[in-house]
């Protein structure tokens, strides 16, 4: 059974969260060091791992490009 507040805590540590949004190559074994032998942690950790990249990836979805950014930003300081 998967905890809430484990799936909370990696996600708010900035070390999962370096690992698993730029991956080098290490996350298992930053998986398997941090987790231990535990099946709990491991499915929290996880777990928490889909959510932060479905998290990510819709996030870039949802972000305009930088070029539509640059031409909202001039429509707003042009309206002054």
């Amino acid at each position: 059974m998967i905890v809430t507040h484990e799936i909370i805590a990696f996600l708010e540590n900035p070390d999962f969260k370096k690992r698993v949004l730029d991956p080098s190559g290490e996350l298992d074994h930053f998986r398997d060091g941090f987790c231990g032998d535990c099946p709990v942690k491991k499915q929290a950790f996880d777990k928490a791992t889909d959510i932060l990249r479905a998290m990510n990836e819709q996030f870039r979805e949802d972000m305009p490009e930088s070029d539509s950014v640059d031409r909202m930003l001039k429509k707003i300081l042009s309206a002054r």
